[in-house]
């Protein structure tokens, strides 16, 4: 099986760059790309954080999610529920 796995935080950091020749870029023949985005707080998920996500995902590009918990900020689990 060939997978191209793609962790980042581009859709956060900058959403404008999730582009439609970005997005057609990730999709690369023969394999399955799969986008982790790391968010560290539920303020990052902004709309236009969505709207960059929905782009990917609406390309038919499976998106996971990963954080890294840290001390004070994210690390309650009431913080990320919404």
């Amino acid at each position: 099986m060939k997978i191209v796995r793609l962790h980042t935080r581009l859709p956060v950091v900058s959403p404008k760059k999730i582009t439609p020749s970005l997005v057609r870029a990730l999709k690369v023949s023969g394999k399955t790309t799969y986008v982790a985005l790391h968010a560290n707080h539920p303020r990052e998920l902004t709309q236009a954080v969505r709207a960059a996500c929905a782009r990917i995902v609406d390309a038919g590009i499976p998106m996971v999610s990963q954080s890294v918990l840290l001390k004070g900020v994210n690390d309650d689990a009431r913080r990320w529920k919404r």
